[in-house]
């Protein structure tokens, strides 16, 4: 994928990180960040799952959302504990795919996490 990124916005963080008791190897994490690549419409599926880091303080809330071409398409809200969430989105002819995780809080703490996001064609 390659990236279109709107430098107003945090970035994520590629790495490991822990969720609910389990290691990820490969996550995209960030606090309050958002990314958009361009897919030029050669792919057509998006497989991740999401989660919300252990370091994130009890009580809070991280709000995960897909767009599609700056349409919505998914929108899930979880938070520390729960249990990483597996995503599938069809993403067929679909120009740009934009991730989010928007936490409700504003120390930066904790983080959402995109666990192993790959697109397929």
């Amino acid at each position: 994928m390659t990236s279109d990124a709107d430098d107003t916005k945090r970035s994520f963080t590629a790495g490991a990180l822990t969720v609910n008791n389990r290691s990820y190897p490969r996550t995209l994490y960030g606090f309050d960040a958002e990314r958009t690549w361009q897919l030029d419409r050669k792919y057509n599926t998006l497989v991740t799952a999401i989660g919300v880091s252990d370091s994130t303080p009890s009580g809070y809330g991280v709000v995960f959302t897909v767009r599609v071409d700056g349409d919505t398409v998914k929108e899930f809200t979880m938070g520390p504990g729960d249990t990483a969430k597996k995503l599938s989105v069809d993403i067929r002819g679909a120009f740009r795919v934009t991730l989010a995780a928007h936490e409700s809080y504003t120390r930066s703490d904790g983080y959402g996490a995109w666990i192993d996001p790959t697109v397929t064609k």
